[in-house]
């Protein structure tokens, strides 16, 4: 009995225990049937466009989803990020996908992987990153040929191809457009995704120079799209219309094409319908341009400017970007994370060797650096040091050649005077007197006087001539006598000749030291020489200025010129003289000469008390 009563409790445990489990399996049947249901109802509502309807189902599955059932809620994700979409909101549908798309390929359910993938490059394109969206979509490509969906793949090949074309790649663009054609099924839901590979062919087309195939392209779009009765599809077809015939210089039947367009989206608020519009008053005030009706061009470009400044207001293409970036940085913390318990011992005796190892590198370089830089420091020390010496030894021997360069014009120039003086005061004075005698000797003996008599009074007179002219070539003697100005005239004067005339003008020119006016007649002398040797000028001047206690020379020629440096390096003791005396005396000089123009010496001196 008492065993009895056992078997039957253990038995009535037993099928409490299976009328439990098949409770739960039917609830639970039942809630993946209502899931599977609500699912399908929700992306009914998105295809519809009613956004309100398919939220209010998502809130209501929301409260179905389990802890255990991941794939559920990465598909409702998707759906909410459509409303998103739908709702012009791209930053937080970006937000949702990317949180989904790591996930959802863990789970391994291919076919939504390939829908995030094509969703979010529709997001990067559409925010104009092209390069990113190129990588979704070939993601979903290789997906979508897994799967072996013919409409998934060629809805896939189309956004690759118009991601392909906005960055102007027409080749690759082309050939994925040739692919939706051949992997598109023949069935009217397919009509969407082919009349916008038309579309986008109609630019391909363009762009190769086939307005023809263009053109047939674009009518083949406008049909399956006014079949469809897509509104926008139709709109962006009639407008590339409108752009082909105006390539083609078709203005009339361009214009027909862009005002239909906007009389097809007039009253649309939405974002791709006023894309649109901004578009077509941009290139229906070209048409008007090219008609040469400037007024209504100008009103439909002012009105494109107004659309697109409204449009740039609204995109948040930075923020897309910024969403997925954000995205990356936490995908990447969490896959740290993981590896971070593993490699934290490892990585600690790497910083520890590594540490270890830089500090004495560290130490090594500071010492092999530090002796490099005593090293330079002396060698450069030492070479500035000898460079120093060179400069001062340099400046000396100047200086000693120029002192001794003057001293032998000083001696050269007392040596001068000397003889000059001894001719005029004594050897003309002994002449002068020697003539005076013959004179009385021969008013003594008047007839009587011999034939000699009378050659030696010319001989001593011929004498008594050139000793003054070379007394006074020697030293001056209107130098002497009437100082710098009159001696400069005397020089113009002397030297003048039917082929070259020398002029001389002065003004507040006084009576000098002797020894400072016998330099400067020298130096004059000296570049009047250079003047007749080599100038070939037919005019020259000397002009001669007495300003503020300076001596200002300016001495001019119309000659040939020359090269002052070569001359100058060439000249040896004729140019170098002069520069020196004038350094001794203080004063400056400068050359200028012009080839076939002239040259202009000026020289600057200050006059001595």
């Amino acid at each position: 009995m008492r065993l009895n009563h056992m078997v039957k409790g253990t038995l009535l445990r037993l099928l409490c225990l299976l009328l439990f489990i098949s409770v739960s399996i039917q609830a639970q049947n039942e809630t993946i049937s209502q899931q599977k249901e609500l699912l399908i109802s929700i992306a009914k509502q998105i295809d519809e466009k009613n956004t309100e309807a398919a939220q209010l189902l998502i809130d209501e599955a929301l409260e179905l989803k389990s802890s255990d059932n991941d794939l559920f809620a990465i598909k409702l994700n998707y759906y909410q990020a459509e409303i998103f979409i739908l709702n012009e909101n791209d930053e937080k549908a970006l937000e949702l996908l990317l949180e989904g798309h790591s996930d959802i390929e863990r789970l391994g359910a291919l076919k939504f992987d390939i829908k995030y993938d094509e969703t979010i490059g529709r997001i990067f394109s559409r925010a104009k990153n092209y390069e990113k969206a190129l990588k979704y979509f070939k993601e979903g490509v290789e997906h979508s040929l897994e799967l072996n969906d013919s409409v998934l793949i060629s809805s896939l090949y189309l956004n690759t191809g118009s991601a392909y074309q906005n960055l102007r790649m027409m080749d690759s663009a082309e050939v994925y457009y040739k692919k939706v054609l051949e992997f598109l099924p023949k069935k009217p839901t397919s009509d969407e995704t082919l009349a916008t590979a038309y579309i986008n062919l109609i630019g391909v087309a363009i762009g190769k120079g086939d307005f023809v195939l263009a053109e047939e392209y674009g009518k083949k779009s406008i049909e399956l799209h006014e079949k469809r009765g897509d509104t926008i599809k139709l709109a962006g077809a009639l407008a590339n219309m409108g752009s082909l015939n105006m390539y083609t210089q078709n203005l009339e039947t361009s214009k027909e094409y862009y005002i239909r367009t906007l009389d097809l989206l007039a009253g649309r608020t939405d974002m791709k319908s006023r894309e649109v519009n901004a578009v077509t008053l941009d290139n229906l005030s070209q048409v008007f341009y090219l008609q040469e009706d400037y007024r209504t061009g100008y009103d439909y470009l002012f009105e494109s400017v107004e659309y697109n400044q409204n449009l740039m207001s609204e995109i948040s293409v930075n923020k897309i970007t910024e969403i997925e970036a954000k995205y990356n940085v936490e995908q990447k913390e969490k896959d740290t994370e993981i590896e971070k318990q593993r490699r934290q011992i490892a990585e600690i005796l790497l910083y520890v060797f590594g540490g270890i190892t830089i500090v004495l590198l560290v130490i090594i370089w500071l010492f092999v650096r530090t002796n490099r830089l005593k090293k330079q420091k002396l060698d450069l020390e030492l070479l500035q040091k000898k460079m120093k010496q060179d400069r001062e030894l340099e400046v000396i021997q100047n200086e000693t050649q120029i002192k001794i360069l003057n001293a032998t014009l000083d001696g050269k120039e007392a040596e001068r005077r000397q003889i000059a003086e001894i001719l005029h005061d004594n050897v003309s004075t002994l002449l002068s007197s020697a003539n005076m005698h013959l004179y009385a000797v021969k008013s003594e003996l008047k007839s009587e006087a011999p034939e000699e008599v009378a050659k030696i009074e010319m001989i001593i007179g011929e004498a008594s001539d050139k000793i003054r002219d070379l007394s006074h070539k020697l030293i001056s003697s209107v130098l002497l006598k009437f100082g710098l100005a009159t001696a400069t005239e005397d020089l113009c004067e002397k030297y003048s000749n039917s082929q070259l005339v020398f002029n001389s003008e002065s003004k507040g020119i006084k009576r000098y030291d002797q020894s400072f006016e016998i330099k400067i007649h020298n130096i004059n002398e000296e570049l009047i020489n250079n003047i007749l040797k080599h100038s070939n000028a037919n005019m020259a001047t000397i002009e001669l200025f007495d300003v503020n206690n300076t001596l200002k020379i300016q001495i001019t020629d119309n000659g040939d010129g020359f090269d002052v440096d070569e001359v100058i390096h060439k000249d040896g003791l004729g140019l170098s003289q002069i520069k020196a005396r004038i350094k001794m005396m203080r004063g400056s000089f400068e050359i200028k000469s012009y080839q076939d123009t002239g040259t202009q010496v000026n020289m600057e001196i200050p006059i001595p008390d």
